[in-house]
């Protein structure tokens, strides 16, 4: 197939685009450089990969006041894009590459703000918002297990220490054994003993 539609990328930054091969291929480079090197010709290299976004920007802006536009608004945006394009126009005439450089980056990050802002903000708040309410529950039930472990834990203790003022000889591992044995309430013999861990004697080679 010399040409096609393909759809490059992924997800928010995934796009289409024409490809060509075969025998489509060099016709189709000639005709794109020379579309290229007459862009170039008549608007210059800054202008070349420029105008649309400059164009687009006197759109969006076309029929408001500067100073009463919201902030952070497409017209708001619109707006800062062209007093950034004089600037960067003004810097070529001075021939300061690296002034026109540095407001030129400004202008894409700006541009590039200005698009993440009307086609994902909404999309992206209202996503955050859904992940914090299924959040919430999750953190309060990790919440309540954490408090019943250390209630549990407590209480192995005190009856730890009830078994130990009857037989201070007791280690770790017959108090677990025995609590283990008695009910399941608190967990395996392996549970209770990691809950008995730093208290009383211990068995050689036993925690």
């Amino acid at each position: 197939m010399a040409k096609q539609k393909k759809i490059v990328g992924s997800g928010i930054t995934a796009k289409e685009m024409t490809v060509h091969s075969g025998q489509d291929l060099a016709p189709a480079l000639k005709r794109i450089l020379g579309a290229i090197s007459a862009d170039i010709t008549a608007r210059g290299q800054y202008g070349m990969v420029s105008w649309k976004v400059v164009e687009q920007a006197r759109s969006v802006s076309a029929g408001h006041d500067r100073d009463r536009v919201i902030e952070q608004s497409p017209q708001d945006y619109a707006f800062q894009i062209m007093k950034l394009d004089e600037v960067i126009k003004h810097s070529i005439e001075r021939e300061d590459a690296d002034e026109a450089a540095r407001f030129a980056f400004q202008m894409g990050c700006l541009f590039t703000e200005a698009l993440i802002k009307q086609d994902w903000e909404i999309h992206a708040l209202r996503g955050k918002k859904n992940a914090d309410s299924l959040a919430l529950p999750a953190q309060q039930e990790n919440q309540e297990r954490h408090h019943q472990r250390q209630q549990k834990d407590a209480q192995i203790q005190q009856i730890a220490a009830d078994k130990r003022s009857r037989n201070p000889h007791l280690t770790n591992s017959a108090i677990a054994d025995q609590i283990a044995s008695a009910t399941e309430l608190y967990g395996t013999e392996r549970t209770i003993r990691k809950a008995l861990i730093g208290t009383g004697p211990r068995a050689r080679g036993k925690k």
